[in-house]
């Protein structure tokens, strides 16, 4: 009997063992292709970018926004590999209010895509040192969904794995910070709001889309 039920165990493990592989080496369901207008090959020209347009908009108007596209996040996340022989062509895309970060890795010697569900947040307005964070809600292989204690060993940054937050130290942007007021993750990339110095902010200035102007 003890024989029989090792037996029927070990069949159970592979089967198990199997579905779990074929999960881990399916393609995940991201949608269309990378998408959105292309402002620079690196953070200081995209900075410079945005910088260029806020301005533009401050001189008419007391509020801007920009919208930093799914191909501008994915230089930023590029930019930002912790790891490119272990995170292959990360890509952001985004879909429905997150930002899905994806690369191509492995898994002993499966080949899988990892993908990041992140969403962000915007801190310390009223405070006047506004930051943005972000914090990833799912993460999944292929099509095999990762529980959080799991997560830690695919990524050690943690919530830091798509930070928008740097770009604002960079030299084109870094005065602006302080004038901050909202982040929306839309359609068509992430919005980010700005006021002019002396005008109240305005928390919900990165919604109306005849607001929102590309840069």
């Amino acid at each position: 009997m003890g024989c029989v039920v090792a037996v029927l165990l070990g069949i159970v493990l592979l089967c198990l063992a199997g579905f779990l592989a074929g999960r881990i080496v399916a393609t995940p369901d991201l949608g269309a292709a990378v998408r959105g207008p292309d402002h620079g090959t690196d953070v200081s020209q995209i900075a410079a970018a945005s910088a260029a347009s806020i301005a533009l908009q401050l001189a008419s108007h007391d509020h801007a926004v920009i919208v930093l596209s799914e191909k501008d996040l994915t230089v930023l996340a590029r930019q930002r590999n912790p790891d490119p022989e272990k995170f292959l062509r990360p890509e952001v895309r985004v879909r429905s209010g997150f930002m899905l970060l994806s690369a191509e890795t492995t898994v002993g010697p499966l080949h899988s895509i990892a993908v990041a569900h992140v969403t962000v947040l915007l801190l310390g307005v009223t405070e006047g040192s506004a930051r943005v964070e972000t914090d990833i809600t799912g993460l999944t292989m292929g099509r095999l969904d990762i529980p959080d204690p799991l997560r830690p060993g695919l990524d050690p940054r943690g919530n830091g794995a798509l930070s928008i937050d740097p770009i604002f130290n960079d030299p084109g942007l870094k005065d602006l910070r302080s004038t901050l007021e909202c982040i929306f993750i839309g359609n068509d990339g992430v919005h980010i709001g700005f006021h002019k110095p002396g005008v109240k902010a305005d928390t919900t200035s990165c919604h109306p889309p005849e607001l929102s102007s590309p840069i």
